[in-house]
């Protein structure tokens, strides 16, 4: 029988993992706060724009990014059973199912001005910020190839691959977006469409970028890269039955936090400029929680694989802790560090007082956030992707949605009402899952 490891050891590898991977995920989130950051110092009502196109852009992305999720379960169970052929199968047959979903986005994407119009928002606010949710879900397949990739190498233990094509599309990012948005070199001011083209660009050289490094990889061939990306759609029920589970869980989540961009819109220009300020801020800081849960799930997925079912609960325990430290921190830093956070992010000064506040708001929210988010990845590497599902669901649709148009439109406390919402939303939402794991693991 393999010795049990102790606890120093579940905590120095899954550090070794989470870090590159956080590393990772926050960078895609950097992608999306240059673009924020340098289209509301451009204007606010451009920014404005962009916040209530990104609001389905985000929804569309995330639930396709849990479609694939089953990814990094399947890989990592198979590089702890040694079955390092089975790995590269996992990568080739979910290759075109992204790019399929990202298809799919595009298409509903063309019907972004009249969702909008649907939801009340003015035909300005409909017609530019339809505009930049085209633009910018032409990026949709390029961003799920990335993601797939990224996942493959991060259940084999390799993320830093990933992270290094991170860095490099960030600073591609930042120099189109320079460029773009307010123009120059012929090219005419672009505002909150600039920065769409810009982050619809990046994310195709990403995805050109690590398919790249993993054909030209030296270890590709014994990790089964190579060979057909079509393998019969009976064969991996399973992984896809995950998907479908991950994905509607996403999509929930994502779904309902979009609700709550338009429930801002709903009230005046300045609340949906802070709202979206600070939620781009709570989001960076939920990339670390996002790593920390994939390194998590690496972790029992290869022990799982192994045989070793009682380090695997361990190291989710392990995992679940290392986030709480690492999001008190943060939240401890965004509260002392608020004003200039939100002046950063935007010159007008009434939008960026509202975002100072709600980012204090937004403090409370992390460690209990980025809880449930490593929670639900950690019972998707036990394959139980039902169970994150259903707590979903009650936390945003039935509470947090209803919540946040009680206390934002009714009590009319604008956008802090609607944070006030997310927090007691992701209070509920990590009780549950704890008693979930809790329930799994026993």
């Amino acid at each position: 029988m393999m010795a049990r490891l102790s606890l120093r050891q579940h905590l120095l590898e899954t550090i070794r993992l989470a870090i590159p991977t956080a590393l990772s995920r926050t960078g895609l989130m950097l992608l999306t706060l240059v673009s924020v950051v340098l289209v509301g110092r451009y204007d606010a009502t451009e920014l404005a724009y962009q916040a209530i196109g990104g609001a389905p852009l985000s929804a569309m992305l995330v639930t396709s990014i849990g479609l694939v999720l089953g990814t990094v379960v399947f890989t990592a169970q198979a590089f702890g059973a040694t079955q390092y052929e089975r790995c590269g199968l996992v990568w080739r047959r979910t290759l075109p199912f992204a790019v399929l979903m990202g298809g799919l986005g595009i298409l509903l994407a063309a019907f972004g001005e009249t969702f909008l119009l649907l939801t009340g928002q003015s035909p300005d606010m409909a017609r530019y910020g339809g505009e930049w949710l085209l633009i910018a879900s032409l990026g949709l397949p390029g961003h799920l190839v990335f993601t797939v990739s990224v996942l493959f190498l991060e259940g084999v233990k390799r993320p830093l691959p990933g992270m290094v094509v991170m860095i490099a599309a960030n600073i591609l990012n930042l120099g189109l977006n320079l460029w773009l948005i307010p123009g120059g070199f012929g090219v005419p001011a672009g505002g909150a469409a600039g920065a769409a083209w810009a982050m619809t660009i990046t994310r195709w050289a990403m995805a050109v970028a690590i398919v790249a490094v993993i054909l030209l990889w030296r270890e590709g061939r014994t990790f089964g890269v190579y060979g057909t990306v079509f393998p019969p759609w009976r064969e991996w029920q399973e992984q896809r039955r995950l998907g479908y589970a991950s994905g509607l869980s996403n999509g929930v989540e994502t779904a309902s936090f979009a609700v709550l961009a338009l429930f801002a819109g709903l009230v005046s220009p300045t609340d949906l400029g802070a709202f979206a300020i600070t939620l781009n801020v709570l989001a960076c800081v939920f990339m670390a929680a996002v790593g920390i849960g994939g390194a998590g799930a690496v972790r029992i997925g290869a022990l799982r694989g192994a045989g070793q079912r009682a380090d695997a609960v361990v190291a989710g325990w392990v995992a679940l802790g290392l986030n709480t430290a690492v999001m008190l921190a943060a939240g401890a830093v965004v509260v002392l560090t608020a004003p200039a956070v939100a002046g950063f992010y935007t010159r007008d000064a009434a939008v960026a007082a509202m975002a100072a506040w709600l980012l204090v708001i937004a403090a409370v929210a992390m460690p209990v956030d980025g809880g449930q988010s490593v929670l639900a990845s950690l019972l998707r590497a036990f394959q139980d992707g039902w169970g994150p599902t259903v707590c979903h669901i009650v936390s945003y649709i039935v509470v947090m949605v209803p919540l946040a148009w009680l206390l934002a439109i009714q009590w009319q406390r604008g956008a802090a009402g609607l944070f006030e919402a997310i927090v007691i939303a992701s209070i509920l939402a990590m009780g549950l899952l704890i008693l979930r794991y809790r329930w799994l693991t026993r």
